[in-house]
């Protein structure tokens, strides 16, 4: 009965630190709920900037005067046009961007081998503890039966 002990603080102690450090724990479910946060602002700026291409691509279907700046950023000319190029200055380059990609920092840890190597060095120093704590009830119970057998013997 008394093996039971050190096996029961075994069995606590595994439970108690997957609760806290596995990977389905509560450190991992908090880093889960971070990248679930950083992926919906992810897609939040993604429709924010998906409504501004739209807006562009409109404007250039249907503004000449929109399509004529913007052809002239990209070297095209009209007639009777021509470029001037100002030394040491360069125009804005402002390239479009479809989003980035939001990746999880941290893969998933098994934790599993030192969660359980941790619970049985715990287990195995209940087992000491009780072993060493226990010695004076077991000499106790030792001369108990010596001394029942010498009165057994003498009668």
């Amino acid at each position: 009965m008394k093996a039971l002990v050190p096996l029961t603080v075994t069995i606590l102690t595994y439970l108690l630190l997957s609760l806290v450090w596995s990977d389905y724990g509560i450190i991992a479910h908090q880093r889960l709920e971070r990248y679930h946060d950083r992926l919906e602002n992810n897609v939040e700026e993604l429709e924010r900037r998906r409504q501004e291409l739209k807006s562009q691509t409109r404007s250039l279907r249907t503004d000449a005067d929109r399509v004529r700046v913007e052809a002239r950023t990209l070297g095209y000319l009209g007639e009777n046009e021509g470029r001037v190029r100002i030394e040491g200055f360069e125009p804005e380059s402002n390239p479009t961007s479809p989003g980035g990609i939001v990746r999880n920092r941290r893969l998933v840890e098994n934790h599993a081998a030192v969660l359980r190597s941790i619970a049985a060095g715990v287990g195995l120093l209940a087992l000491f503890l009780m072993l060493i704590f226990d010695q004076p009830n077991a000499g106790a119970a030792r001369e108990a039966r010596r001394r029942r057998t010498s009165h057994s013997k003498a009668a």
